[in-house]
């Protein structure tokens, strides 16, 4: 791999360090002690800089020579045109959603909410479908895009996202208790459960004969 694509994955790493790093409760609680009263505008920063970042690592990532693969091109229509749309829906439904929760453009309205389990809606399917339309989006594009800067960029968002999972419901868990727990056991974390066809159900009756 060219040297560049190495610096390439090394942004997208300091990028998904730099983002953990900023959610953590033990940094979290320094900057409040840090900001004082000032820490109400401590989400809008956080934004602000996850936003930057991310833009900075697209302009070094779009500024590459493009190596690119060849995937057979019926995956893009039957693949990646309805996994691009649904990651669409599900990322606008979310961000519609969480928007003045999770971006920090609450601290400008008198009533802000605060934390807050959602478990109705698309919530009921998965527990995470912010994090599902991002990884649909993402790799949509890269068979449309497939180069070998979007597929690091794919793979490195992808193992991000399952980390920052598995660190963010530890939260949810401190935060929510027994209830967030019940949740999780009872609802995918990424993947929906498919219902059975009644044909399945048929097939598997023959074979217990």
């Amino acid at each position: 791999m060219p040297a560049d694509h190495w610096i390439l994955l090394g942004a997208w790493a300091l990028f998904g360090f730099t983002h953990s790093l900023m959610a953590r409760e033990w940094f979290i609680s320094l900057c409040r002690s840090v900001m004082g009263r000032y820490f109400v505008y401590y989400r809008l920063i956080y934004s602000s800089i996850a936003l930057l970042s991310l833009a900075a690592v697209l302009v070094w990532q779009f500024s590459l020579p493009a190596i690119i693969f060849a995937p057979p091109p019926l995956f893009r229509w039957l693949i990646g045109l309805p996994g691009g749309l649904l990651g669409i829906v599900l990322m606008g439904k979310c961000i519609h959603t969480y928007f003045l929760l999770h971006s920090g453009v609450g601290v400008f309205y008198k009533r802000s909410r605060g934390p807050a389990f959602i478990s109705k809606g698309i919530h009921r399917y998965v527990r995470h479908p912010l994090y599902l339309g991002t990884l649909l989006l993402i790799w949509s594009l890269f068979l449309f895009f497939p180069s070998l800067g979007n597929f690091i960029a794919c793979g490195m968002i992808t193992l991000y996202t399952l980390i920052g999972i598995r660190l963010e419901e530890s939260k949810l868990l401190r935060q929510f208790g027994q209830a967030y727990a019940d949740y999780r056991r009872q609802t995918p974390m990424l993947i929906p459960r498919m219902l059975r066809l009644k044909w399945l159900r048929g097939i598997k009756a023959f074979f217990q004969l």
